[in-house]
């Protein structure tokens, strides 16, 4: 009987997709700028109080009600946003209104720095209600905040406050043992120290960065045999490797597909797992290195045909035709 030649050709792996918009443009105020990240930040400055008043910032000088031009200093991050952003600049502002703090995402962390879960409603995030009463009705006076130095490759960011530490009426009392519980202090007295006081620094942070072009996972395909013959309507199973090189820096997700074609037909293939491979129904995460096999099983035709085999990114939006 007449034997037809089945030929198995490798595709190489598709690792097409799509190019984030605004990736071409990094400056600030560019096109295809967008807010990556922003939050309601909260600083404070305490004072204390015992025999004489103490030099709580280390400036060099005892901090104590009535001084004006005293300053206070911390570093953010948006570090998470790297891998997949490239940030082009960062701002920070005060005084803010109800709206800009609502759309900001609220301050999600109470006085103590536990999660917050409003008392009102027991849903998680601040109200701006209860974010005025803990933090802005105690204020201090000639408040200003500014962005002191930046790092946007290693996406850091140190703000700096400028106040007056007064008026003592608006200070948090520390000495208070309700106050110092609700700020996670232990509620037991500070030994020597018969004074202290705190006044909250808020503002919110913005960054700001372009997308950028996603490095494509390095895929790959292997199908063996790479050549069989059958005859006419005989079985035909095949070994299908896909694999992400060990070079590659991080897991990423692939779809697998597999296509019977004759001629100008193509017709899908089902993938049946070996050793343990997930369902390839659903997207598959390779690390770094590693191999997940599959069989594949046509009938053979009594006309030349071929074997393809797909691996690409999960989400990738443009496929090659099969040629």
């Amino acid at each position: 009987m007449l034997r037809k030649l089945i030929s198995w050709l490798l595709m190489t792996a598709l690792v097409l997709g799509a190019v984030p918009y605004g990736a071409a443009s990094a400056l600030p105020g560019g096109e295809g700028e967008q807010v990556v990240k922003q939050e309601v930040i909260v600083g404070y400055f305490d004072i204390w109080k015992g025999n004489t008043w103490q030099d709580t910032n280390h400036d060099g000088t005892p901090d104590m009600p009535g001084q004006k031009g005293k300053t206070y200093t911390n570093t953010y991050s948006a570090a998470e946003k790297l891998k997949d952003w490239e940030l082009t600049r960062v701002e920070v502002k005060y005084p803010f209104s109800p709206g800009e703090y609502e759309a900001a995402g609220g301050r999600q962390y109470g006085p103590d720095g536990s999660l917050w879960y409003d008392p009102d409603t027991g849903e998680p995030g601040m109200s701006w209600n209860w974010f005025h009463f803990w933090y802005l009705d105690h204020l201090p006076h000639n408040l200003s905040v500014k962005i002191a130095s930046q790092d946007l490759v290693a996406g850091k960011a140190a703000v700096k406050w400028a106040l007056d530490l007064a008026p003592l009426s608006n200070a948090l009392n520390l000495k208070d043992s309700e106050n110092r519980r609700y700020i996670g202090y232990e509620p037991g007295n500070f030994g020597e120290l018969v004074e202290g006081w705190r006044w909250y620094l808020p503002a919110i942070i913005t960054w700001y960065g372009v997308p950028k072009q996603q490095q494509l996972p390095d895929f790959y395909a292997k199908i063996s045999p790479k050549q069989s013959k059958g005859k006419p309507g005989e079985e035909m199973t095949f070994t299908v490797t896909f694999g992400l090189k060990p070079d590659f820096p991080y897991p990423s997700e692939a779809i697998l597909r597999a296509f019977h074609v004759v001629g100008d037909r193509k017709f899908p293939v089902t993938l049946k797992p070996l050793k343990n491979a997930p369902d390839p129904e659903k997207p598959v995460v390779f690390f770094p290195g590693e191999e997940k096999q599959y069989e594949a099983t046509i009938r053979a035709q009594n006309v030349n045909s071929r074997v393809v085999v797909e691996i690409l990114p999960a989400g990738a939006e443009t496929v090659r035709p099969l040629g």
